[in-house]
């Protein structure tokens, strides 16, 4: 019997879907809303749209 994990320790690096840069990022205190300061796109989603 295989058993789920419980605790994941990978990490993701998150892409902006337009121009792709991975570390030219703003957000809001609660990380709901998140700006590239590359190219301006905008998520509304947050982290989890991102």
């Amino acid at each position: 019997m295989k058993y789920i994990k419980d605790n994941y320790n990978d990490t993701v690096q998150l892409r902006c879907v337009v121009c792709g840069v991975t570390d030219k990022f703003d957000s809001n205190e609660d990380n709901s809303y998140i700006k590239c300061t590359n190219c301006g796109k905008e998520y509304f989603g947050g982290y989890d749209e991102l």
